[in-house]
């Protein structure tokens, strides 16, 4: 069996993870005005407690991107997001069985960690499924399943919440991400060089520009410390960058979390 495009639904398949990606990770901050108070958290307290359980998964979050990105270099791509969203499914999953501000934490930081595997591993696929002048394309397509994930997360995690309760909630969405695997698994079977469906136009389409890529990289720029890298102007770019998306992205999340609250006194 051949397949035209197989590249295009390698990257829908990732741009879909993405949008489970943020899915997932926006769930708490949507259904914690109707968790806290079932762990004995005073009104005053849930703020609080909310940024403690943040900064876990974004502590989590800054590790994880180092050690998936060693992990999707020593296994590959198509094992590398595997595990990653496995991980962040049974995470989010283990939300439901919360006891306590501290087992959220735990449960949190390793949503965040497993999560991070996202952002590597689809640059690393992008790189093998897509020749040097399409990658610009292909990486656009990832980056709108975060923005897309971002819109989508209110009015889904609302509806399950609506329907099942915050429990099966964190549940539901976990089953996304394990049913995600088995498209992942069934058409990524191998590096493109290997594929047995790719038809050889598209496999010489991808693996054609192998050669200008490895001339155009061969004088590498040395790497860099975090010391140097911060003494660059456009490191601290990136960084102001996410700090207003992830800001803006809770604030979404709050309004998402008083319309649901007027919904369910409605």
């Amino acid at each position: 069996m051949k397949v035209k495009g197989l590249r295009w639904w390698i990257i829908a398949l990732i741009g879909l993870a993405t949008v489970i990606n943020y899915i997932d990770r926006s769930a708490i901050n949507i259904l914690w005005p109707y968790i806290y108070k079932e762990f004995g958290i005073a009104d005053a307290d849930n703020k609080t407690a909310l940024a403690l359980i943040t900064t876990f998964f974004m502590i989590a979050y800054a590790l994880g991107q180092t050690f998936t990105g060693k992990l999707m270099d020593a296994i590959g791509t198509r094992l590398g997001m595997t595990i990653s969203i496995i991980g962040w499914s049974i995470s989010i999953a283990l939300h439901a069985f919360a006891k306590s501000l501290l087992s959220f934490n735990i449960f949190r930081f390793m949503l965040g960690f497993s999560e991070a595997g996202n952002w590597p591993g689809a640059t690393k696929s992008n790189a093998e499924w897509f020749p040097a002048k399409e990658r610009g394309i292909a990486q656009g397509i990832f980056g709108a399943g975060a923005s897309l994930g971002s819109v989508v997360s209110a009015p889904i995690i609302a509806a399950l919440y609506l329907i099942f309760g915050w429990k099966m909630t964190f549940v539901l969405i976990a089953v996304l991400g394990l049913i995600w695997v088995i498209p992942w698994l069934y058409i990524n079977k191998t590096t493109p060089d290997k594929h047995p469906w790719l038809t050889e136009e598209e496999r010489n389409h991808i693996l054609g520009k192998k050669e200008d890529v490895a001339t155009e990289v061969k004088e590498e720029a040395p790497a860099l410390t975090w010391k140097e890298l911060l003494k660059i102007r456009n490191t601290w770019g990136i960084i102001t960058k996410q700090v207003f998306y992830r800001s803006s992205l809770v604030v979404v999340c709050n309004l998402a979390a008083n319309i649901l609250e007027r919904a369910v006194h409605v």
